[in-house]
């Protein structure tokens, strides 16, 4: 009789034990996945603006309205033209700037362009990331 209350007596001392170690470790593991899903997010937005950089200096290249001798030009038409090649990247978040140099005989032209992303982490593990991620391309002819 006193092994089966032993018995009783030690599953009643162990009872919340499994709760509490799935709890812990759920947690643990959810703030793990959350941060790899952030972590995912930046280097999609990050790839996401390089190709729109890329993107916005060919099309610079190729129609001489969207880059002005010497000064930036206004550019919300074309970052609204662009921006359907970017579905990650939110525009309203996004800032575009073309410069182009003036010409002359002894320097070659260049466009450059440059493309800022104001960058939000979900979770607070990668709040580091937190911040504006800029690219920029060039060309010259």
């Amino acid at each position: 009789m006193s092994s089966a209350c032993n018995n009783r007596t030690r599953r009643l001392r162990n009872a919340g034990v499994t709760s509490l170690e799935f709890g812990i470790v759920a947690a643990t593991f959810m703030v793990l996945v959350i941060g790899c899903m952030d972590l995912g997010r930046y280097y999609i937005i990050e790839h996401s603006l390089r190709a729109f950089t890329s993107e916005a200096a060919r099309a610079a290249l190729a129609n001489a309205s969207l880059s002005a001798s010497g000064a930036a030009m206004n550019t919300q038409a074309s970052l609204s033209s662009l921006t359907s090649i970017v579905p990650f990247l939110d525009p309203s978040q996004l800032t575009l700037s073309i410069t182009q140099n003036s010409y002359s005989t002894t320097t070659p032209i260049t466009i450059t362009v440059t493309a800022t992303y104001q960058f939000t982490a979900f979770s607070p593990v990668w709040a580091a990331l937190t911040g504006t991620i800029t690219d920029s391309a060039q060309i010259t002819y």
